[in-house]
């Protein structure tokens, strides 16, 4: 094999949104069956807690009707970027550590956009420590967009 042969090809590159798994809504609030202050009653049947703490009074009927509507209307997501990778005739991926708890209500222009845009630039640099050129990453503007 000749030295100036490249022995891995940057196939193409997604900028992906799926469900996170694990959110964190305490900026929210929390369910408790011990009140605290801005308390909300909350009778959702058996075993279910009596309260919802907000995080911020101020807030609190705001905060109660999104957690409410968690999981139903919105979700939290993490975005990542992900590059495709031809070695020896396979495809193997690398992925971005991501960004988590992006709501997906956020829209499309916030998560492929800007999040996704971050994403992209660390992707590319976490590929040139593997020793693939900028110039041999697809553009951003050729990013698949994938939702999950």
């Amino acid at each position: 094999m000749e030295a100036t042969e490249r022995r891995v090809e940057v196939e193409k590159v997604e900028i992906r949104s799926e469900l996170d798994e694990f959110p964190l809504l305490d900026h929210l609030g929390e369910f408790s069956d011990t009140p605290e202050e801005g308390a909300i009653e909350h009778h959702n049947g058996p075993g279910a807690f009596k309260y919802f703490n907000p995080a911020n009074p101020e807030y609190a009927q705001e905060d109660y009707k999104r957690m409410r509507s968690f999981g139903v209307e919105w979700d939290m997501r993490r975005v990542f970027a992900r590059a495709h990778l031809v070695v020896h005739g396979t495809t193997q991926f690398i992925d971005t550590p991501g960004l988590f708890g992006v709501e997906s209500d956020s829209g499309e222009d916030y998560i492929f956009g800007e999040v996704g845009r971050e994403e992209y630039l660390t992707l590319v640099e976490i590929l040139a420590d593997l020793g693939i050129l900028p110039e041999d990453v697809p553009d951003l503007g050729t990013a698949e967009r994938v939702t999950e």
